[in-house]
């Protein structure tokens, strides 16, 4: 499964990472900004897959704007 993260500002790229690539980085647990056009079907996925490795995770949206597309969501792991 790839996810993409949310871009930092509006001229750089948003990065793609692999669901194993997550799940190293976040040994020690950690939060992650996740960009706005993930389904939450993906993000139900992922939920679960963390969850069948034995992790906690939690996912909200971010609101930072006015807009209703201004958002982000973010992933704590624990």
């Amino acid at each position: 499964m790839e996810l993409k993260l949310a871009k930092i500002n509006e001229e750089t790229e948003a990065k793609v990472i692999s669901l194993d690539a997550l799940l190293e980085d976040s040994v020690n647990g950690g939060f992650y900004y996740l960009d706005r056009e993930i389904k939450e079907k993906d993000l139900q996925k992922l939920l679960k897959t963390l969850e069948d490795k034995k992790r906690k995770a939690l996912v909200n949206r971010v609101a930072f704007g006015l807009d209703e597309k201004d958002f982000v969501y973010e992933l704590h792991i624990v």
